[in-house]
């Protein structure tokens, strides 16, 4: 179904408003698993209930990035 994806964003936001943060992450990986979720209908209203709902992140959301560098700077290491 087109609008399937839905009740999986609701079940999110709902985990995340209880502060069940572990429910939310079960719920965006099966929303992941189970629905096309880089088509744009799903991604960018995943991204919205994200700044949404952990006001935290801000716009943060959209420009998430890791690497290696970052988590030593975190850790306190240093280069070498």
């Amino acid at each position: 179904m087109h609008m399937s994806y839905f009740l999986n964003l609701v079940q999110v936001k709902k985990a995340l408003m209880e502060q069940r943060y572990t429910r939310a992450c079960n719920e965006l990986g099966a929303l992941i698993y189970y629905e096309p979720f880089f088509q744009g209908r799903i991604y960018y209203n995943v991204l919205r209930l994200l700044e949404e709902s952990l006001p935290e992140l801000g716009s943060g959301v959209r420009g998430l990035s890791v690497n290696a560098e970052n988590l030593k700077e975190d850790r306190g290491e240093t280069k070498v």
